[in-house]
């Protein structure tokens, strides 16, 4: 590999996070904490982190929209880019009571879900579908996304149901 490429991708790299002041550095390690600082507040955390080509590159500046219901009649949430490292700030939802978890006959869900729709521009839209946020945690989606050049047939949206994969 060039050298010379190293050295100026090092350089960049160094620019861009040395300039960084702390404070910066403290409220992303708050963002890691647990999100409610109360109980009462019925609030869960979602966290988007966009990537390409098996998780090894960020996609900066993908489109998250955060939506309830089905695809079709859907309702928009909320909707946020994702930063140079390709993860979104933790996005505030509404989640039931952690209580609801710790009662046996309870026949409620102790989470809520939703959905996400990615959009990358170069890339295969991808859909999330059933993504449980629980309150006072912070949940982290990944989303691995597809080139369009190498996707073949495949161009409309990618659509991955969550919940299929969880055992909650």
């Amino acid at each position: 590999m060039d050298k010379k490429l190293i050295e100026k991708y090092k350089n960049e790299m160094f620019n861009t996070y040395a300039r960084r002041k702390f404070s910066t550095l403290e409220k992303s390690v708050q963002a890691i904490s647990p999100v409610a600082d109360n109980p009462t507040d019925n609030e869960g955390a979602l966290v988007v982190l966009v990537t390409a080509v098996r998780s090894l590159y960020p996609i900066k500046n993908a489109l998250v929209s955060v939506f309830s219901g089905e695809n079709e009649m859907r309702e928009n949430i909320i909707s946020v880019y994702t930063d140079e490292s390709g993860k979104t700030e933790p996005i505030y939802l509404s989640a039931p009571d952690r209580e609801l978890s710790l009662q046996s006959e309870n026949k409620v869900l102790p989470y809520a879900e939703y959905n996400v729709e990615v959009k990358a521009e170069g890339y295969v839209d991808s859909i999330f579908l059933n993504i449980p946020v629980f309150e006072g945690i912070t949940s982290l989606q990944r989303a691995n996304m597809l080139l369009l050049e190498t996707a073949g047939e495949q161009k409309g949206p990618i659509i991955y149901n969550v919940s299929e994969n969880a055992d909650l």
